[in-house]
């Protein structure tokens, strides 16, 4: 298992990464400028919102 961080991960390629690497059982933290899209990103998933 491997640690991801990927900025941007609120919307859109960022989100899909994002969830792309938890599925296949990496930890993930992402990051962004705005906290809700961060938080529901995460939401049902082992992410990390930073």
């Amino acid at each position: 298992m491997k640690r991801v961080l990927v900025t941007g991960g609120g919307t859109g390629i960022g989100r899909a990464i994002a969830h792309c690497f938890a599925g296949a059982g990496h930890g993930v933290t992402i990051a962004g400028r705005r906290l809700a899209p961060l938080e529901e990103t995460a939401r049902g998933h082992d992410i990390t919102v930073c």
